[in-house]
């Protein structure tokens, strides 16, 4: 059985509260029918705060709008599908607004392949679907591309409701979800001309690196802390510590930190030649 089969169309003077309490006070005959271009829903709220309740139709595509007040319907009055449940008309109200939304722009679609433009909801296709979400991307938060998604799963939902039923399970699309689970072995395969050097470089620096870094890591710890308690008074101190290391690199031959080609480092050279008395005699550079 399809949903066109299973649609019952709905007398125009049907009322849309029909089977809701009502304010103190109002009349179901005094409220709004199924053929009424603008349906006033506040008589169906308690809440006397909440004034101007409102769903205007002539505000979506004409070509549209009929289905837009099959989905209010159902959401209101009509016969539920199986596991739904009655909405509230503050939440009817909210999808009105975000079905809209959808209308609008899918009235605004160009043909794709054997599809025409302006496409039935019956014609909708997984790559529309797709492209919507893209359009919902640009919206400024997260809850409000949630409540516009949840307005078209409403359609798919409520389809048996709908003279022109939407074909395509939104939920099922993959690009729906703004945070849908990652499905498994979706990356591609690393090489193995680049993962045998990481493995074996990675294994190097466990294996033989480690402990030359580890003992480099606590001498700058150690140094760092002399440091700054040398900015409490204790200059002098890290002054020899530094004139001692320049010195034992020179009795031993080792280089100084530096650039290629043999360059010492500016910021060790500099120091080194604050602590040394000025000579005269030195060469010219």
């Amino acid at each position: 059985m399809t949903a066109h089969e299973l649609h019952e169309p709905v007398d125009a003077q049907q009322h849309v509260l029909a089977g809701r309490p009502l304010r103190p006070g109002v009349l179901l005959a005094e409220t709004s029918r199924f053929g009424d271009d603008v349906w006033r829903l506040e008589h169906g709220l308690l809440q006397h705060h909440l004034k101007a309740l409102v769903l205007d139709f002539p505000s979506v595509p004409e070509r549209y709008r009929l289905h837009a007040k099959q989905l209010c319907y159902a959401m209101l009055a009509g016969p539920l599908p199986p596991g739904e449940r009655r909405q509230n008309v503050s939440t009817v109200c909210s999808v009105f607004s975000e079905v809209r939304r959808f209308l609008h722009w899918l009235d605004g679609r160009p043909p794709e392949g054997t599809r025409p433009a302006r496409p039935s909801l019956a014609e909708v296709t997984e790559q529309d679907i797709t492209d919507f979400h893209r359009h919902l991307l640009t919206l400024p938060g997260l809850g409000a591309r949630q409540h516009a998604r949840h307005a078209v799963r409403l359609l798919w939902r409520y389809r048996t409701g709908l003279s022109d039923p939407l074909r395509v399970n939104p939920h099922q699309v993959d690009s729906w979800s703004d945070s849908k689970r990652a499905r498994e072995n979706t990356t591609d395969r690393i090489p193995e001309p680049v993962l045998g050097p990481l493995i074996t470089w990675a294994l190097r620096f466990v294996d033989e690196f480690a402990p030359d870094i580890l003992d480099a890591e606590q001498r700058w710890r150690d140094y760092r802390s002399r440091f700054r308690n040398g900015k409490r008074g204790h200059n002098a101190g890290i002054s020899h510590q530094l004139q001692s290391y320049l010195d034992d690199h020179g009795r031993t031959g080792r280089p100084l930190p530096g650039r290629p080609r043999g360059t010492p480092e500016s910021a060790v050279h500099r120091r080194r030649d604050r602590h040394q008395p000025h000579r005269t005699d030195a060469p010219a550079p």
